[in-house]
């Protein structure tokens, strides 16, 4: 699996499965529905269908063992480090999540596309 290094200054939207999804702060509010704690966090391995660079951590980016905020937070990536984005889904709630790696830690896991910088549009996992 190839490492990409990517450096995205601008803030300017993600695409998840073709939707397109503003690219925001990495403090926004999060949806309640989406804290819920009975889900499904054991969701952990995805294809790396993303190719095309463009797209880095915001600010203190939390990773998750699964697609909501429920799930255990396994590290943090920051704008400094590498990241290999794999895939996209919307989980049961209907809230977008992106698959990554922070090749920088090693950690893997799910991020909320708000808490990432740059342009592009995310494969969905499936």
């Amino acid at each position: 699996m190839t490492s990409r290094l990517l450096a995205a200054t601008a803030a300017l939207g993600l695409s998840v499965a073709g939707l397109t999804l503003p690219v925001a702060a990495a403090s926004a509010a999060p949806s309640a529905s989406d804290s819920d704690a009975r889900v499904n966090c054991g969701w952990n391995t995805h294809p790396d269908k993303y190719h095309r660079g463009g797209v880095s951590f915001g600010k203190g980016t939390y990773i998750h063992t699964g697609p909501y905020l429920a799930c255990t937070r396994v590290g943090q990536g920051f704008p400094k480090h590498r990241i290999d984005v794999h895939c996209g889904v919307y989980n049961s709630k209907g809230v977008p999540w992106v698959y990554v790696r922070d090749v920088s830690t090693g950690k893997n896991g799910w991020v909320r596309p708000s808490a990432l910088r740059g342009a592009g549009t995310i494969p969905n996992c499936y």
